[in-house]
């Protein structure tokens, strides 16, 4: 019996050919996980705009970009809800809905407990 939860994967490097495409393999093998209840996110250090266009072709559970300074829930995806911690620059902080003080005073539970629970 399958225990796998969640995958995360990086972009460049991981899921990404040297051309910069996701294979037709890696695709359908993701959608079977999914179709499994598999949760699929993707780990990046490129900004949201620059991960896009994956986005759209994997349609993952979660996004986490900027260098794990914002994650997106896919539910939330389309009204742009996201969380920013303290110390992402401001950039990343003027687009997010919540930023975090620090993890010490659990910043990313209670922005989950606000927008996904």
């Amino acid at each position: 019996m399958n225990n796998i939860k969640m995958i995360v994967l990086d972009l460049d490097g991981t899921l990404l050919r040297d051309d910069k495409t996701i294979s037709d393999i890696t695709i359908a093998a993701l959608q079977k996980c999914k179709a499994a209840n598999i949760i699929i996110a993707i780990a990046t250090a490129r900004f949201w705009i620059a991960a896009e266009k994956f986005i759209d072709i994997l349609q993952p559970d979660y996004e986490i970009t900027a260098d794990g300074a914002i994650i997106h829930h896919a539910m939330l995806r389309a009204c742009g809800t996201g969380i920013a911690m303290g110390n992402a620059i401001d950039e990343v902080k003027a687009v997010a809905d919540y930023v975090c003080a620090s993890n010490e005073e659990d910043g990313v539970a209670k922005w989950q407990e606000k927008y996904l629970l």
